[in-house]
């Protein structure tokens, strides 16, 4: 996943690349997009042929594919937002998703923890 964004004046996307394939994943999928509008997706559901699209489609202010932590984690707490992603199967379709953050949970990762 690839995921570029600006910071001024919002967190604003301004491109996404996904690839998923591999054994974890129930389908193989390919997609792109970029804030003009220009799409591309591929997505082959195992045992079935491969779907294509690509063309323009309209791309919300807030959409938010890949960035749902970075959100998460830059609200205030007790605060929540509506945004917006984009899912490919394989055409565009745009989802609402509400956010709120709720607490925090904290971890460490290593052998010094």
């Amino acid at each position: 996943e690839v995921v570029r964004y600006s910071q001024r004046p919002a967190l604003r996307l301004l491109s996404y690349k996904l690839t998923q394939r591999g054994p974890s994943f129930t389908e193989t999928s390919t997609i792109s997009f970029d804030r003009t509008g220009r799409y591309s997706a591929q997505v082959r559901e195992a045992g079935k042929e491969e779907e294509k699209a690509s063309g323009s489609t309209s791309i919300p202010e807030d959409v938010s594919n890949g960035m749902t932590s970075l959100v998460l984690k830059n609200m205030k707490p007790g605060a929540s937002v509506t945004t917006h992603l984009i899912a490919f199967t394989p055409k565009p379709q745009v989802l609402e998703l509400r956010l709120s953050r709720e607490g925090s949970d904290h971890f460490a990762v290593g052998l010094d923890c």
